[in-house]
């Protein structure tokens, strides 16, 4: 890998990168956010409708889907024109100043002074998930954790959650995972991704395994997550032999090394 320096936008420190679609963010401390269409090469300063104060910060973006979110000291904003119009979505956030946004499926967290907040409709509204105990700010966000993706016959990929916040009883329960009928050919592939870090030392492929509910997994990559800075990726194949066994063990060894359990609910 080569590196070449960039003109930075703004001429200011940049405090966070996005990429969504063909256009690559970056989040400047001249409280802007600007936009590239050509991998950095040169910036666009994208600000209609965001009004932080005179010396705020652009902190943190983030996406779902073509909808784009920045958190500032003003609050956080929303974009669903590819930055040319940004509108205000902090009801619910009595602390404006966002450090910290991270998308998990179709929800966002947002790391304010002490206390992280969740929305689930596209920030149009948000709830605490409850205090820090440090009261300090929160600068970083990570979501960590497993994702499914579906292959259909036709080529076609969709990601699916495994887990979902259940308001009653103020937790995430599992989604049982559905390996959809045997259509020959035609069957859905279904695909367990794993995150993590330090697969990407493994020395060979052939030195990660993997089981689930006792049955082999096939692992079909182990190596860094794209997109996501310092994270690292596992994808185990689903046999269909695991339809029907509800709550079973997934265990995964890298070079002799066992990781942490987790669980997989199938259907």
């Amino acid at each position: 890998m080569q590196w070449r320096q960039l003109p930075g936008p703004g001429r200011a420190p940049v405090r966070a990168f996005l990429r969504s679609g063909s256009y690559l963010f970056a989040a400047s401390d001249t409280g802007s956010v600007f936009r590239s269409a050509n991998s950095g090469d040169n910036w666009t300063r994208v600000n209609n409708g965001l009004t932080p104060r005179i010396g705020d910060k652009v902190y943190s973006l983030a996406a779902i889907g073509t909808t784009i979110f920045a958190g500032t000291a003003a609050g956080v904003f929303r974009s669903t024109n590819n930055g040319d119009g940004w509108t205000a979505a902090s009801a619910g956030l009595p602390n404006r100043t966002v450090k910290a946004l991270v998308v998990n499926g179709t929800m966002i967290f947002a790391g304010t002074t002490g206390a992280v907040f969740r929305s689930t409709d596209n920030e149009e509204s948000w709830t605490a998930t409850g205090a820090l105990q440090t009261g300090g700010e929160v600068e970083t966000l990570i979501v960590s954790g497993t994702a499914i993706l579906r292959v259909k016959a036709d080529g076609s990929q969709a990601f699916e959650p495994m887990a979902r916040f259940d308001p009653a009883q103020n937790r995430f329960v599992s989604i049982p995972v559905d390996l959809g009928p045997d259509l020959g050919s035609s069957t859905d592939q279904v695909f367990l991704v794993l995150f993590g870090t330090g697969f990407r030392f493994r020395a060979a492929l052939s030195a990660v395994s993997a089981t689930i509910g006792g049955t082999d997994a096939q692992v079909l990559y182990a190596d860094f997550a794209p997109n996501f800075v310092g994270l690292d990726q596992v994808n185990l194949r689903l046999p269909r032999s695991l339809a029907g066994r509800g709550e079973i063990d997934v265990a995964l060894t890298v070079e002799g090394k066992v990781a942490n359990a987790v669980k997989l609910n199938v259907k």
